[in-house]
């Protein structure tokens, strides 16, 4: 875990993918591990709306920057 991937800013509409860090909070559950979605919008400094599909259901998870991967590599 660096700084800059706990300060690394994300657009709504971007594609990203779920890699779970060890933090004592926000961490998103590890089911979703290597799940892609889609930024759908801010909330705060540095938390992101996630929309991913999960089965046949869509569901929107809210976690913070550290938890993100651009999906497709580098910017």
């Amino acid at each position: 875990m660096t700084v800059s991937e706990m300060v690394q800013k994300f657009k709504v509409g971007e594609k990203v993918l779920f890699c779970p860090q060890a933090t004592t909070r926000g961490r998103p559950h590890l089911r979703y591990k290597d799940k892609c979605g889609v930024i759908k919008e801010t909330r705060g400094r540095n938390s992101y709306v996630v929309e991913i599909k999960d089965g046949g259901k869509t569901k929107q998870l809210v976690t913070g920057a550290i938890h993100l991967r651009v999906a497709g590599g580098v910017r």
